[in-house]
């Protein structure tokens, strides 16, 4: 079972891409500073660049985020230079209010 298709009830995917090819997916673990965890991986190989919708008790409208694809990550983390910034982290989306969220090695 996908872990997409596991996805908690207040949390919805929209408007999902295609999956990243192969090669992209290996062009990033190859360039990405920190091991990245397997579900990412996984969820590359499902769709690409998702976005979601939450659903926050209380609020009128959702919260969003994205989650990026391999090509876009590469992209972003070499535009904002995240491994400098960061050091061992790899951006992989953001919540589109000028925060990026990332997996850091520890």
């Amino acid at each position: 079972m996908s872990l997409l298709s596991r996805l908690h009830p207040r949390l919805k995917m929209v408007d999902p891409e295609p999956p990243d090819s192969e090669e992209s997916i290996q062009e990033l673990v190859d360039c990405s500073p920190i091991d990245i965890p397997q579900d990412f991986i996984d969820v590359m190989r499902e769709a690409s660049n998702e976005q979601f919708a939450v659903m926050v008790p209380g609020e009128a409208l959702p919260c969003y985020f994205s989650i990026w694809g391999a090509d876009y990550c590469l992209e972003m983390n070499e535009a904002y230079q995240v491994e400098n910034q960061l050091g061992e982290a790899l951006a992989i989306g953001t919540n589109f209010l000028g925060k990026m969220g990332s997996v850091c090695k520890f």
